[in-house]
């Protein structure tokens, strides 16, 4: 009965690795383990031997997961994937296994000490790896409680003026840096961050950038007006296109721009640049034409349209970058034959 119930454990903490995982919070190298010492529990010194039963279990929970997650959506890729990330769960599990055989073996009268250090120089080398990519790539706790002390310190000392307080901290692999969010709880851009690095030191903030500069007022702007430009022109997707306030506005926004401004305001000062996508077979330059001259239409008045910028992706296999487009070129033979020209001599890649 035990064997059951530890059994069903196993499933239960498989299940929630893999939701804790697919959320955000990276648990699993805290829970496989765990499993393995149950499996363990289940199997003793036959644990290796049928080890493969437990990757039988993860591998078809992660592809029944997958399937829920996707709406029964499946491809190869998405096998792969399961596949590969199986394997990094049974490698923490078999680490769990491999302490638990140690940990018995210390119980044992006559233990052997050449296979206690044996099983531990192999969870070592197993362990190592994967502490040193989940070091890279999510970071520690105790970084990451050093780097939100010392922010909250430099706060303090720094910006005591503010009515703020600390929103969240956060991992940025790519720089190798604690990010740690601070927020406004009565205005809308009143937000900025403080950088440390893995010994908590603070390393600088962008308050420069987002309040003096306005740029979490404009990046709050632009989020608003993808929102409120929300698509469905075309239901079959064949173009896929979002808005922008225009670039060449945006290093004046120090001047033109106020904390709190509405989207209504902001559209009275910006032109906005639409950035599309033509999805297609074979492109046909007549409804290509068609198209965009809808958009323009449709759209102007409202947004005051300045630029389009034009990517074609034909055929399963290639990207033409069409580039920058001015409305007012598209009409009649002129337009035509512009957007033929265009198309013609734009630079093309071959995606796949």
């Amino acid at each position: 009965m035990n064997k059951k119930l530890n059994y069903m454990i196993s499933v239960l903490m498989v299940i929630t690795s893999l939701f804790l995982d697919s959320r955000g919070f990276p648990m699993s190298i805290v829970i496989m383990p765990i499993v393995g010492i149950l499996f363990y529990s289940i199997y003793r010194e036959k644990a290796y031997k049928n080890s493969y039963k437990l990757m039988i279990t993860i591998f078809t929970i992660a592809i029944l997961y997958l399937l829920l997650e996707q709406n029964f959506s499946i491809s190869i890729r998405k096998v792969y994937g399961s596949a590969l990330y199986t394997v990094i769960l049974f490698i923490l599990a078999v680490i769990g296994m491999l302490l638990s055989n140690v940990v018995s073996l210390f119980k044992e009268k006559g233990k052997s000490l050449k296979k206690i250090i044996l099983l531990v120089s192999i969870t070592i080398v197993l362990l190592s790896p994967i502490v040193f990519f989940t070091n890279a790539f999510l970071g520690n706790p105790l970084s990451k409680m050093l780097a939100i002390i010392n922010s909250d310190k430099y706060i303090e000392e720094n910006y005591a003026d503010l009515d703020i307080a600390r929103d969240k901290t956060y991992y940025n692999f790519k720089n190798s840096e604690y990010v740690t969010t601070y927020q406004s709880d009565k205005l809308l851009d009143l937000n900025f961050n403080v950088r440390c690095n893995a010994l908590g030191k603070v390393k600088n903030d962008n308050y420069k950038e987002n309040i003096i500069e306005k740029g979490s007022t404009f990046s709050r702007l632009e989020r608003e007006l993808r929102e409120e430009a929300k698509i469905e022109d075309f239901q079959d997707h064949s173009i896929q296109y979002s808005f922008f306030f225009d670039t060449e506005d945006k290093y004046n926004r120090i001047n033109k721009l106020e904390a709190e401004m509405s989207l209504a305001e902001a559209k009275a000062l910006f032109d906005v640049e639409i950035y599309l996508t033509y999805i297609t077979k074979t492109v046909d330059i007549n409804e290509l034409q068609s198209h965009l001259i809808m958009i323009y239409e449709k759209h102007n008045k409202e947004y005051h349209i300045k630029t389009m910028y034009l990517d074609i992706e034909e055929g399963d296999d290639t990207i033409i970058f069409m580039g920058e487009i001015d409305p007012n070129d598209l009409y009649g033979t002129t337009g035509f034959t512009l957007l033929k020209e265009q198309y013609q001599n734009s630079d093309r890649k071959r995606s796949k």
